[in-house]
C-alpha cells in the first residue's frame, strides 16, 4: 500500500497524460513531472522535426495521443493540456472517454467547430503569423516563430538561461494546422479545470475568458507567471495539479 492509500496495482492503472502546445514538445514538462504524485506520460505530437510537412491534421495529433495512452494500458487518466495542446486534448477526451476522469487546460486553445486556431492569435501579431504560416503551407512544410516573437509570447517570466534553452528547443510546427477548420468542440460530460497564468502574453485574459466560457462548467485556478508556467513555475503548478488529480481519482475509488 502506498502512502496515499492506493494499492500498487491501482496506482499502476492510473496516470497523467501531458499534451504540449505548438512548437513545443514533450520536453516542456521535464521540470514539472518529478513533482507530480502520479506516473505521467509526456506525449510528443507528430511533426516535431524540421522535415515535418504541412499535411498533418488535428486528427493525426489526436490519433497519435490515443495510441500512446492505449499502449500504456492505463484504465484511468487525467489529461493535462497546454496552449494549442487543448485542441488535441478535446479530441482525445472524446476518443478515450471511458478512461478520462478529468481534463486540465492550462492557458489552452479550446476549438469551436468551424473556427481556426489562427483566429485567436494576438491581434498585434496575427497578420505576421498568417503570412509566416501561409508561406510555409505553400512550401508544404512547417513554421517556427522568430526568436524575438517567441521571447515576447513565452518568456516574459524566464531568466536568461531559460530563454536561451527554450529558443534552442522550440521546433517548427506543421503549418496547415493553424488554418484547419475545427470539427469538434469542448468535451461534454467530463469534469474540467482551467489554470490561468496572470501574465500570459500568448493568450490574453479576454481570450482565456472566451475559452473558459466554451468549457461551460470548468473550475478556474489562477497563478502568477507567463504562458509557459510549467517551465518557469513547476513547483507551484505541480501543487495545483496534484490536488486536482488526487480529487479526480478519489472520486472514482472503489
Amino acid at each position: 500500500m502506498r502512502r496515499d492509500g492506493l494499492s500498487e496495482d491501482l496506482a499502476a492503472n492510473r496516470g497523467i497524460v501531458l499534451i504540449h502546445g505548438a512548437m513545443h514538445g514533450g520536453w516542456c514538462w521535464d521540470r514539472l513531472r518529478p513533482h507530480l504524485q502520479h506516473q505521467s506520460l509526456a506525449i510528443d505530437l507528430p511533426g516535431r522535426h524540421p522535415a515535418a510537412t504541412s499535411d498533418l491534421s488535428v486528427r493525426d495529433y489526436i490519433a497519435h495521443a490515443e495510441r500512446a495512452v492505449v499502449e500504456r494500458g492505463w484504465q484511468e487518466v487525467v489529461v493535462i493540456a497546454h496552449s494549442f495542446g487543448g485542441v488535441t486534448a478535446c479530441g482525445l477526451a472524446d476518443a478515450i472517454r471511458a478512461k478520462v476522469r478529468h481534463v486540465v487546460f492550462i492557458a489552452s486553445v479550446i476549438p469551436l467547430p468551424g473556427a481556426r486556431a489562427i483566429d485567436i492569435a494576438p491581434k498585434a501579431l496575427r497578420r505576421s503569423l498568417e503570412r509566416g504560416f501561409g508561406h510555409a503551407v505553400a512550401r508544404g512544410g512547417s513554421y517556427k516563430l522568430p526568436d524575438r516573437v517567441a521571447r515576447y509570447l513565452f518568456c516574459n517570466d524566464f531568466n536568461p538561461a531559460e530563454i536561451r534553452d527554450l529558443q534552442q528547443r522550440l521546433c517548427a510546427e506543421p503549418a496547415n494546422i493553424v488554418f484547419e477548420r475545427m470539427e469538434f468542440g469542448a468535451p461534454e460530460g467530463i469534469s474540467m479545470s482551467w489554470i490561468r497564468p496572470r501574465h500570459d502574453r500568448a493568450l490574453s485574459r479576454r481570450v482565456q475568458d472566451q475559452m473558459i466560457r466554451r468549457l461551460g462548467n470548468a473550475t478556474v485556478w489562477e497563478m502568477d507567471g507567463g504562458h509557459d508556467i510549467m517551465i518557469s513555475r513547476p513547483l507551484e503548478l505541480a501543487d495545483i495539479l496534484n490536488g486536482i488529480t488526487e480529487r479526480a481519482f478519489l472520486s472514482r475509488r472503489g
